[in-house]
């Protein structure tokens, strides 16, 4: 290895510990936000009335709220443990996925990294679907499949729409044009049962799918949106996987290939999330994953660095951007969801 090579293996070893570190103090130590306070008192209340008396949330979130109230910890002492396993579990998904982590999580710091902040309990569920997917790119029901399941199974105990990753299972099969086609029809019949949550998920998992589903309905213009915006995200995953396929590099294509027929899987949620905006942190969730596969086409050494995949790197970026200010900043929401995350933060706050 040239001293060049080894420089940057070292540099991009200290800008991943930079970026892990300032997510954590950001997400690890912000407070009044605008899930905190409902996240307090839900703490309180397990801890107050038992694990099994409080049925509010999901018995995995319920178990650790117990567990951190028997070591006797407040919930700021609880958030910032919570959210350092977390950080720890993303790192180590990540790291299997891509060799850049830092710029992959640097572009996640653009968008969705504010809502995790106030959403804790749906972060550490990300981080465990992340950690999960890696190995989706193992062949074998061991290597892959049950360490796949199990996962996303712990997953859906902290946060139940975590279930929903289960269909990305299905990217084991091995036609591009077959997952087009499962997809569409399990779109339609997502679109025509989703009604039908109210009741199955309630026997399923407590009353949360059943509490979503039967919030406001999401505004027309707001639909076109997100058709616009998981089109794109798959056009994004196909131009990388092109990209890889002019190298010789067949693990490298099979893992790319394997983000790909995901982002394609997740139009399944798109009934749900036109019903219901709620379910749009599905969508949300997985562009971590896109981010790392087009950081890893970028970072790939057997491959040279190209316009096409420096053009590929940017348009992501400014989707990254857009989405930031679509949904952070638009509409005065910067004032009611970004601000105080730095305001009111132990370390950044004043």
């Amino acid at each position: 290895m040239s001293i060049s090579n080894k420089n940057s293996g070292y540099f991009n070893r200290i800008y991943t510990l930079v970026i892990l570190t300032l997510e954590w103090l950001i997400i690890g130590f912000s407070y009044q936000n605008n899930d905190f306070d409902t996240y307090q008192l839900m703490y309180n209340t397990v801890n107050n009335l038992g694990i099994h008396t409080y049925t509010g949330l999901e018995i995995g979130q319920r178990f650790l709220y117990k567990l951190g109230g028997d070591f006797g910890l407040t919930y700021y002492q609880f958030v910032g443990f919570y959210t350092l396993v977390a950080i720890v579990i993303l790192w180590a998904g990540l790291r299997k996925i891509t060799n850049n982590v830092g710029l992959t999580l640097t572009i996640y710091f653009i968008f969705p990294f504010i809502y995790d902040v106030t959403q804790v309990r749906n972060f550490f569920a990300l981080c465990l679907m992340v950690f999960a997917f890696h190995f989706l790119l193992n062949d074998g029901f061991k290597r892959s499949i049950l360490p796949y399941c199990s996962i996303i199974l712990l997953a859906g105990l902290i946060h139940s729409i975590s279930f929903f990753y289960i269909i990305f299972l299905l990217t084991k099969i091995k036609k591009i044009r077959s997952i087009y086609w499962i997809t569409i029809l399990l779109a339609l019949i997502a679109a025509i049962t989703f009604k039908l949550f109210n009741s199955l998920s309630y026997a399923l998992i407590v009353n949360k799918l059943a509490t979503y589903s039967n919030a406001d309905a999401t505004p027309f213009s707001y639909k076109i949106l997100y058709a616009i915006i998981f089109l794109i995200n798959i056009l994004i995953l196909h131009f990388v996987y092109q990209l890889s396929l002019n190298g010789k590099d067949l693990k490298l294509q099979n893992n790319l290939l394997t983000i790909y027929k995901a982002s394609i899987l997740l139009i399944i949620c798109y009934p749900v999330v036109s019903i219901n905006e709620v379910f749009f942190r599905i969508f949300r969730d997985f562009l971590i994953l896109t981010y790392a596969a087009v950081t890893l086409i970028l970072s790939e050494k057997s491959y040279k660095l190209t316009l096409e995949k420096i053009s590929v790197f940017c348009f992501t970026v400014f989707f990254a951007l857009v989405n930031s200010y679509v949904w952070l900043f638009a509409d005065g929401k910067y004032n009611s969801l970004v601000l105080p995350i730095f305001k009111y933060n132990f370390i950044f706050g004043r």
